[in-house]
């Protein structure tokens, strides 16, 4: 009898390691199938566009390896242990760690894991309690199960949560779910996924609608075993590799309501919980008229030197970039107004994208591009008057769009808001020809970056330097429709 050693330590690091980079470039064959046939039951053009635009940018993903979104998000890991596991769960957790930081430095991807209060990066996507892991132990078992789950911050700040009373009932429930949904907006990335936990404490509702948004629809699962440890596979027979789940909003409620466009991982493993809900998030923008005219085409070529270029935009027209263009994000942009530092390049006539890229740095040191996609615009709407007044910003593009505050100051200043398809990072990065500058590397990845761009788009006009905003229009009737639905509760 002969007996083989196994190291389980490392058998868990390189399935996290696995796990956390296949989540970042695979789509879950069910939700491939309810986005072809939301493609083909779509009657009006902007949402014809948006799905295109993700079936387009999944194809890309798919045909160049590359992550599907750029956000890498932080890595959620749920792990059902078996009582005789011969592993102790400290140095499960361990492991854990030890591939999820791994694999950022060896996929060069981009480490999202910061300090809560200074923003200083913390490690490679790890940190303090990073990264995160729920665990579930079996009576009467020796196994191990892993499933990763790469939560973006993006979708984490969609997550709501309401405590009801008693006498709201059922439909206290049903109305906190579309209200969350609806108050979320455009701000999570397409397709929308409703998860819903009811019931337990706060903490625990809000567990509980994580399961529900990545149950699967048709689970197919495969199961490899090496040594002691057994982790389950969807369609690992597949050439190109399981498929994984992507963007979708949470809603727990009751005790709990919690929307959220969480990057929701592979489902390696048996996932408890009810089945998801596919709600493509399309947005309804209206087909904007102005004097008769449909919305019309343009090419604009940055930085501008004629303001002409931009007062000719109207909301919903469609735009494709040509020239160049400035990433920044928060970090950029706090250091800038909070700071007193003054930005290292001339901005006058300029187009800033929200992002925060994954990049690679060569040995020349330049900046190899990897993933590069757009973030959530929102929380950065208090430095859009200054960067137009003081610096001469002209355009800024981004996921969600910007509140209505800003709506007023933008049309006094000239300046228009692109919106762009929200997780479309494999295809945005397609069209930017060369990462030319990045300065504030300190800062990385919220940097300040010069990207050379061709045909980068097509792009929406989504708020013009007229006071017309799609974002304003869709929501206003969103909330009308919700009113209709909440009266028939």
């Amino acid at each position: 009898m002969s007996t083989v050693a196994t190291d389980l330590s490392g058998v868990v690091e390189d399935a996290a390691a696995h796990l956390y980079v296949w989540s970042l470039k695979d789509i879950p064959q069910d939700l491939r199938d309810a986005l072809t046939a939301a493609r083909l039951r779509e009657t009006s053009v902007p949402g014809k566009r948006v799905l295109e635009t993700i079936h387009r940018n999944v194809e890309i993903a798919d045909r160049d390896g590359n992550l599907v979104c750029q956000d890498t998000g932080i890595a959620v890991y749920t792990c059902r242990v078996g009582e005789h596991f011969p592993l102790h769960p400290a140095r499960i957790y361990e492991s854990l760690r030890n591939g999820t930081a791994r694999a950022t430095i060896e996929h060069s991807l981009r480490s999202n894991a910061v300090h809560t209060i200074t923003r200083e990066n913390t490690g490679p996507n790890i940190g303090h309690r990073l990264p995160i892991v729920h665990w579930e132990f079996v009576e009467g078992w020796d196994g191990l199960d892993v499933k990763c789950v790469p939560k973006g911050s993006g979708s984490e700040n969609m997550s709501f949560l309401k405590m009801c009373v008693p006498a709201d009932g059922v439909k206290g429930i049903k109305r906190f779910v579309l209200e969350a949904i609806v108050g979320a907006g455009g701000k999570p990335c397409p397709p929308g996924i409703v998860g819903v936990g009811i019931g337990g404490t706060a903490d625990y509702a809000m567990y509980l609608a994580k399961p529900g948004r990545y149950a699967q629809r048709r689970p197919a699962r495969r199961r490899a075993r090496g040594g002691a440890v057994r982790l389950a596979e969807r369609d690992g027979n597949r050439p190109d590799g399981p498929r994984r789940r992507r963007h979708g909003s949470a809603v727990p409620h009751r005790a709990c309501g919690h929307a959220y466009d969480a990057q929701s991982g592979r489902c390696q493993l048996p996932v408890l919980g009810r089945p998801s809900r596919l709600r493509p998030h399309l947005l309804d923008r209206r087909h904007c008229l102005r004097s008769g005219v449909l919305m019309a085409s343009h090419t604009i070529t940055f930085p501008i030197t004629d303001s002409q270029e931009i007062l000719q935009l109207r909301a919903g027209d469609e735009v494709t970039v040509q020239g160049h263009i400035i990433g920044i994000r928060d970090r950029t942009q706090m250091r800038i107004f909070d700071e007193g530092v003054e930005p290292p390049l001339d901005l006058n006539g300029a187009f800033l994208l929200h992002t925060a890229p994954n990049v690679r740095k060569l040995d020349n040191g330049c900046y190899e591009k990897i993933c590069i996609g757009t973030t959530t615009s929102a929380r950065m709407a208090r430095f859009t008057e200054p960067l137009g007044a003081q610096y001469g910003v002209r355009a800024i593009c981004g996921k969600g769009g910007f509140p209505d505050s800003v709506i007023e100051s933008m049309a006094s200043l000239g300046m228009v808001y692109f919106a762009i398809v929200g997780g479309a990072a494999a295809l945005e990065t397609t069209q930017i020809e060369e990462i030319e500058e990045v300065m504030w590397e300190e800062l990385m990845p919220e940097c300040f970056w010069k990207f050379r761009v061709k045909d980068f788009g097509s792009l929406t006009v989504g708020i013009d330097a007229h006071g017309n905003s799609l974002y304003h229009d869709v929501q206003t009737r969103a909330n009308a429709k919700l009113e209709e639905i909440l009266a028939k509760l």
